[in-house]
């Protein structure tokens, strides 16, 4: 196990674990991400949680719980509490379900550390999602990619992050 303990469970849980499409590590995002939030400057806690957001985003198998159950005793509960919230918030805006315009409400968390982990998400998934999914070749075969770009801005405008500051974000991940 890694020294941060956060860290190093997301890394045993991704371990091998890539993107059916680009065949990008799962792992990528968590590094990526971690990224951002230490530009923006957030908390460790918000980091900590960020390394756990996949765990408690999805909904899980017995082996994934069991998978949990093993290290989260372990966990500062403000830390699941933050990667709880993030689950509860990332979920309630998707862009499969809810996604309708440019003009949807999107709800943050009432957690500042929250809102700073859904920063450094939304910036790396629009990031990845304009490197591998938006080019033309790719349109036309990945049908959604309109709703999706819109989607990522939707987050990013009521997250604070003008277009500039966006790109600056994605430039420091290239």
């Amino acid at each position: 196990m890694e020294k941060n303990i956060y860290l190093g469970v997301i890394s045993e849980y991704y371990e091998g674990k890539v993107a059916k499409r680009t065949q990008v590590p799962y792992i990528n995002h968590i590094f990526e991400g971690l990224k951002v939030l230490n530009a923006i400057g957030a908390t460790q806690e918000s980091k900590d949680a960020y390394c756990l957001h996949p765990i408690y985003q999805a909904k899980k198998t017995q082996e994934e719980l069991d998978y949990i159950a093993k290290y989260e005793s372990s966990f500062n509960p403000h830390v699941v509490l933050l990667a709880k919230e993030y689950a509860k918030t990332a979920n309630s805006y998707l862009c499969k379900r809810h996604y309708q315009s440019k003009d949807d409400v999107v709800t943050l968390s009432e957690y500042p550390e929250v809102n700073d982990m859904l920063i450094a998400d939304k910036v790396q998934n629009r990031k990845d999602f304009e490197m591998h999914y938006e080019s033309q070749e790719n349109k036309d075969t990945f049908d959604r990619s309109d709703r999706l770009s819109q989607y990522f801005k939707n987050w990013l405008n009521v997250l604070g992050i003008p277009e500039e500051q966006y790109q600056e974000y994605k430039e420091m991940l290239a």
